[in-house]
């Protein structure tokens, strides 16, 4: 996962710098996103684990 994140946003700067719109709080988003998407998912794991119990 921690793979699939760091080309994400890579990806995502490299988009962000060809339109020009890179900024510091442009890397604060994507860390608040990838905080978001990793909560998200630790819920769903946590939900289907107790399912299964």
């Amino acid at each position: 996962m921690l793979v699939a994140v760091v080309i994400a946003v890579f990806r995502s700067l490299v988009v962000a710098s060809m339109f020009g719109i890179v900024s510091p709080l442009l890397g604060v988003y994507l860390l608040f996103a990838i905080e978001l998407v990793g909560c998200i998912v630790l819920a769903l794991e946590l939900h289907h684990v107790t399912k299964q119990i």
